[in-house]
């Protein structure tokens, strides 16, 4: 039996019926998929993932931390479900089904995560859903890691074969993928006498009454979120103040901060390639001219994250009825690598301040250029490698795509102490430029879905892939801005920013 960490307490205590702790994404691929062979697929590689067949038991009285054991009664059918629309290409029918999924608290009985298979049209999708507790740790892997494949030089990254292996091993039965692993036996689930036992050897390991404290206030907190709900509404809103100090709370009056209901909204978008090349161009050209960013030499250097950021402000800033009321600022969360990262976490988190009131898309980017460079070298999420460089991670030795665990780490980083405040979150995450498949189905758009946390009422995820960019807005339904019209605003800035800047050569 391992125990759980203290970060791992922090994201199951933070889990409540409001705020469900899950890290989500949304998958699309050019063809159908068949729920049977993923489930096929999948079981071949859990070898590489015993995590994703245990579950987490309690201690008796919590008289000790909470461990890992395996589920004697696993059953893939449980874990890999499906879903039909009437277009699995279509994004906004996509972003209503995964709301819908991510809603909903994943089920302590069984291993922290789901899959569901969506059907419909000539297209597929996948939606995942992952407890930050199963995959947080510099050794998490995600099942996308494995299962997903880049084709390279018209050929695949899988060393068994990838297609025909597929074919030729996992329809005739066969798990044992290339002499690897062998047919799963789950050890026993430990009974009542056995945690309570490993409960007395966790507290007579002397490793001082500190961790343990800060473990029983964890859990402390964990069990008055999971009763309070029952209460009633005025219970609801102590699990936000509560669960708020846990993971950052926002700013005082900040416009996106507020008791979350039990619904999300989530809005997909392709930005365009073509559109946000012209902007980074444009913001070069500038900056060479010194006509803009003078300043901030670092503004020629603007990513991805930058323009959506900025895009952001535009959005927040002009759109009426999207905050109930104007700031000058927000304080933005990123998530990125570098050193002092944390030990269970190779992630840090820095706060990003965005100017709002009277600025322009030139002026927002410059704020950003000036807050990264105030950044000690080494330690700048924002400017430079996307959010995460392969000098923390390296290639993937399962086909090279390791974005789906970046995610993971730099979502639980947000979960992390200290605490830090903060208007909102955002993940970007650099999936690379190769084309990605999952057997013969060729992946055609990737969306992290960032949680909200309590007290908040806004994420955002950026996902770049194969020269594409994909973003998500997800945001609570009842008392969080609309994401539809932030993510059209913000397609619609960056469209400004390129007619402003032509104007200005």
């Amino acid at each position: 039996m391992e125990r759980l960490t203290e970060l791992q307490l922090r994201h199951l205590a933070i889990d409540t019926p409001n705020n469900p702790a899950v890290i989500g994404s949304v998958d699309r691929f050019d063809r159908p998929l068949q729920v049977d062979r993923v489930r096929n697929l999948l079981e071949a590689q859990l070898s590489y993932l015993p995590r994703f067949r245990q579950r987490v038991l309690p201690i008796p009285g919590h008289l000790g931390t909470p461990v890992w054991a395996d589920d004697t009664d696993f059953d893939l059918r449980r874990q890999v479900l499906t879903r039909r629309v009437a277009d699995a290409a279509d994004e906004q029918q996509l972003g209503e089904l995964a709301a819908e999924v991510l809603a909903t608290r994943l089920p302590r009985d069984r291993p922290l995560w789901q899959l569901w298979v969506i059907t419909g049209g000539g297209a597929g999708a996948l939606i995942w859903k992952l407890h930050p507790a199963l995959v947080c740790g510099p050794d998490a892997l995600d099942p996308g890691q494995l299962l997903y494949e880049p084709v390279t030089d018209g050929g695949n990254g899988w060393p068994g074969g990838g297609l025909d292996w597929f074919d030729e091993g996992l329809d005739t039965g066969d798990t044992d993928w290339g002499g690897f692993g062998s047919p799963w036996q789950p050890e026993p689930m430990p009974g009542p006498r056995e945690l309570l036992l490993a409960a007395g050897t966790e507290a007579a390991a002397g490793d001082g009454w500190l961790p343990r404290l800060r473990r029983a206030a964890v859990e402390g907190f964990g069990t008055v979120l999971t009763l309070a709900p029952f209460a009633g509404v005025a219970a609801d809103a102590a699990t936000d103040v509560v669960g708020a100090w846990v993971t950052g709370p926002p700013p005082v009056g900040s416009p996106l901060a507020g008791a979350t209901s039990r619904k999300r909204a989530l809005a997909l978008r392709v930005l365009p390639a073509e559109t946000l090349a012209t902007v980074q161009t444009l913001l070069h050209g500038a900056c060479d001219r010194q006509d803009h960013g003078a300043h901030h030499p670092h503004a020629r250097e603007v990513g991805v994250i930058e323009l959506v950021l900025a895009g952001l402000a535009e959005a927040l800033a002009e759109l009426p009825g999207v905050l109930a009321e104007p700031v000058d600022t927000v304080a933005i969360l990123v998530p990125g690598t570098g050193a002092g990262s944390a030990t269970e976490n190779p992630v840090v988190s820095r706060v990003r301040t965005l100017p709002l009131a009277g600025a322009s898309f030139c002026t927002r980017i410059d704020a950003l250029a000036e807050s990264a460079a105030a950044e000690p070298a080494g330690k700048d999420p924002v400017f430079g490698d996307p959010v995460f460089g392969d000098s923390v991670f390296g290639d993937s030795v399962f086909g090279g795509w390791p974005a789906a665990t970046r995610r993971d780490l730099a979502v639980a980083a947000a979960a992390e102490p200290p605490a830090l405040v903060h208007d909102l979150l955002t993940v970007e995450v650099d999936a690379g430029g190769s084309t990605i498949r999952l057997a013969d189905a060729v992946l055609v758009g990737s969306w992290p879905v960032v949680p909200i946390s309590a007290g908040h009422q806004l994420t955002l995820g950026i996902l770049r892939l194969a020269g594409q960019t994909y973003l998500s807005v997800y945001a609570d339904r009842e008392g969080g801005p609309d994401p539809e019209r932030i993510a059209t605003a913000i397609g619609s800035a960056m469209m400004a920013a390129v007619r402003d800047l032509e104007e200005q050569r």
